[in-house]
Protein backbone atom coordinates (compact mmCIF):
# COMPACT_ATOMS: atom_id res chain seq x y z
CA UNK A 1 0.00 0.00 0.00
CA UNK A 2 1.34 3.36 -0.83
CA UNK A 3 0.97 6.31 1.92
CA UNK A 4 2.27 10.14 1.29
CA UNK A 5 5.71 8.85 1.14
CA UNK A 6 4.92 7.28 -2.50
CA UNK A 7 8.40 7.06 -4.14
CA UNK A 8 8.54 8.78 -7.79
CA UNK A 9 7.71 5.86 -9.58
CA UNK A 10 4.62 5.23 -7.72
CA UNK A 11 3.11 8.50 -7.67
CA UNK A 12 3.35 8.80 -11.68
CA UNK A 13 1.23 5.73 -11.49
CA UNK A 14 -0.97 7.43 -9.27
CA UNK A 15 -1.35 9.94 -11.17
CA UNK A 16 -1.74 8.10 -14.80
CA UNK A 17 -4.58 6.53 -12.90
CA UNK A 18 -6.30 9.45 -11.59
CA UNK A 19 -6.01 11.00 -15.14
CA UNK A 20 -7.15 7.48 -17.65
CA UNK A 21 -9.72 5.70 -15.14
CA UNK A 22 -13.19 6.45 -16.71
CA UNK A 23 -15.07 6.46 -13.55
CA UNK A 24 -14.79 7.10 -9.44
CA UNK A 25 -16.79 5.82 -6.70
CA UNK A 26 -17.81 7.95 -4.29
CA UNK A 27 -18.99 7.11 -0.96
CA UNK A 28 -20.95 9.25 1.16
CA UNK A 29 -23.87 9.53 3.66
CA UNK A 30 -27.46 10.77 2.64
CA UNK A 31 -30.24 11.10 4.95
CA UNK A 32 -28.77 8.89 7.42
CA UNK A 33 -27.89 6.10 5.59
CA UNK A 34 -24.56 4.88 3.60
CA UNK A 35 -24.94 6.20 -0.08
CA UNK A 36 -22.38 5.09 -3.21
CA UNK A 37 -22.52 6.27 -6.62
CA UNK A 38 -20.00 5.65 -9.64
CA UNK A 39 -19.84 8.48 -11.65
CA UNK A 40 -17.40 10.06 -14.51
CA UNK A 41 -14.92 12.19 -13.32
CA UNK A 42 -12.02 14.45 -14.02
CA UNK A 43 -8.59 15.43 -11.92
CA UNK A 44 -6.84 18.36 -12.09
CA UNK A 45 -4.34 19.78 -9.77
CA UNK A 46 -5.18 17.84 -6.71
CA UNK A 47 -8.51 17.77 -6.93
CA UNK A 48 -11.24 15.70 -8.73
CA UNK A 49 -14.45 16.80 -10.42
CA UNK A 50 -17.53 15.57 -10.93
CA UNK A 51 -21.15 16.67 -11.96
CA UNK A 52 -24.90 15.71 -11.79
CA UNK A 53 -28.52 17.61 -12.03
CA UNK A 54 -28.92 20.13 -9.58
CA UNK A 55 -32.13 18.04 -8.03
CA UNK A 56 -32.03 14.34 -7.09
CA UNK A 57 -30.54 11.92 -4.63
CA UNK A 58 -27.06 12.48 -5.48
CA UNK A 59 -27.58 16.39 -5.40
CA UNK A 60 -29.26 15.45 -1.94
CA UNK A 61 -26.39 13.64 -1.07
CA UNK A 62 -23.79 16.20 -1.89
CA UNK A 63 -25.32 19.20 -0.83
CA UNK A 64 -23.39 20.58 2.11
CA UNK A 65 -19.74 20.40 1.95
CA UNK A 66 -18.25 17.31 3.74
CA UNK A 67 -15.76 14.50 4.20
CA UNK A 68 -15.95 11.69 1.41
CA UNK A 69 -14.33 8.73 -0.19
CA UNK A 70 -13.61 7.63 -3.12
CA UNK A 71 -12.12 4.23 -5.17
CA UNK A 72 -11.03 3.93 -8.97
CA UNK A 73 -10.37 0.83 -10.55
CA UNK A 74 -9.32 -0.27 -13.81
CA UNK A 75 -7.14 -2.69 -16.00
CA UNK A 76 -9.20 -5.67 -14.07
CA UNK A 77 -8.13 -8.90 -15.68
CA UNK A 78 -8.34 -12.50 -14.30
CA UNK A 79 -4.81 -14.48 -14.24
CA UNK A 80 -6.21 -18.08 -14.78
CA UNK A 81 -4.28 -21.14 -13.68
CA UNK A 82 -4.71 -24.32 -13.79
CA UNK A 83 -5.10 -24.56 -9.69
CA UNK A 84 -8.93 -22.76 -8.83
CA UNK A 85 -7.37 -21.53 -5.82
CA UNK A 86 -4.08 -19.81 -7.62
CA UNK A 87 -6.60 -17.94 -9.99
CA UNK A 88 -5.88 -14.06 -9.39
CA UNK A 89 -6.48 -10.73 -11.16
CA UNK A 90 -4.37 -8.02 -12.51
CA UNK A 91 -5.87 -4.25 -11.35
CA UNK A 92 -4.84 -0.69 -10.62
CA UNK A 93 -7.03 0.83 -7.58
CA UNK A 94 -6.68 3.83 -5.82
CA UNK A 95 -8.68 4.61 -2.33
CA UNK A 96 -9.03 8.35 -1.37
CA UNK A 97 -10.74 10.53 0.75
CA UNK A 98 -11.40 14.19 0.64
CA UNK A 99 -13.47 17.04 0.98
CA UNK A 100 -16.77 17.72 -1.19
CA UNK A 101 -18.01 21.06 -2.07
CA UNK A 102 -20.47 22.67 -4.55
CA UNK A 103 -18.96 24.85 -7.31
CA UNK A 104 -20.25 28.58 -7.70
CA UNK A 105 -22.16 29.15 -10.65
CA UNK A 106 -19.19 30.99 -12.63
CA UNK A 107 -16.73 27.77 -12.21
CA UNK A 108 -19.01 25.69 -13.98
CA UNK A 109 -18.19 26.43 -17.79
CA UNK A 110 -14.11 25.57 -16.51
CA UNK A 111 -14.97 22.46 -14.39
CA UNK A 112 -17.49 21.04 -17.35
CA UNK A 113 -14.58 21.78 -19.91
CA UNK A 114 -11.93 19.55 -17.88
CA UNK A 115 -14.40 16.51 -18.16
CA UNK A 116 -15.35 16.93 -21.37
CA UNK A 117 -11.71 17.64 -22.40
CA UNK A 118 -10.89 14.03 -20.79
CA UNK A 119 -13.40 12.42 -22.56
CA UNK A 120 -13.54 14.09 -25.26
CA UNK A 121 -9.98 15.26 -26.14
CA UNK A 122 -11.62 18.84 -27.03
CA UNK A 123 -12.15 21.33 -23.74
CA UNK A 124 -13.58 24.61 -25.10
CA UNK A 125 -17.00 23.87 -25.22
CA UNK A 126 -19.68 26.62 -24.37
CA UNK A 127 -22.64 25.22 -22.33
CA UNK A 128 -25.69 26.14 -22.96
CA UNK A 129 -27.37 29.06 -20.08
CA UNK A 130 -30.43 26.43 -19.53
CA UNK A 131 -27.99 23.34 -19.25
CA UNK A 132 -25.70 25.20 -16.47
CA UNK A 133 -28.75 26.66 -13.80
CA UNK A 134 -29.64 22.26 -14.52
CA UNK A 135 -26.30 21.14 -13.40
CA UNK A 136 -23.91 20.68 -10.52
CA UNK A 137 -20.70 20.26 -10.39
CA UNK A 138 -18.65 19.13 -7.55
CA UNK A 139 -15.08 19.73 -6.60
CA UNK A 140 -13.52 17.15 -4.19
CA UNK A 141 -10.32 18.59 -2.78
CA UNK A 142 -8.16 15.58 -2.40
CA UNK A 143 -6.88 14.48 1.32
CA UNK A 144 -5.38 11.04 1.51
CA UNK A 145 -4.38 8.63 -1.57
CA UNK A 146 -3.10 5.19 -1.17
CA UNK A 147 -2.80 2.84 -3.91
CA UNK A 148 -1.94 -0.37 -5.13
CA UNK A 149 -0.85 -2.17 -8.48
CA UNK A 150 -1.16 -6.04 -8.80
CA UNK A 151 0.45 -7.92 -11.05
CA UNK A 152 1.66 -4.86 -13.40
CA UNK A 153 4.27 -3.55 -13.60
CA UNK A 154 5.24 0.30 -12.90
Amino acid sequence: MWKNDLREKEKAALEKLLLEAPYIQIATICEGEPYLIAMHYAYRDGAIYVHGANRGRKALAFAESKPVAFQIVAGVEPVPNENPCDWSCRFFSILGRGRLERLAAEELPIALNYIAEKFSGKGDFVFPEPMLQATCVWRIAVSELTGRVKRYEL
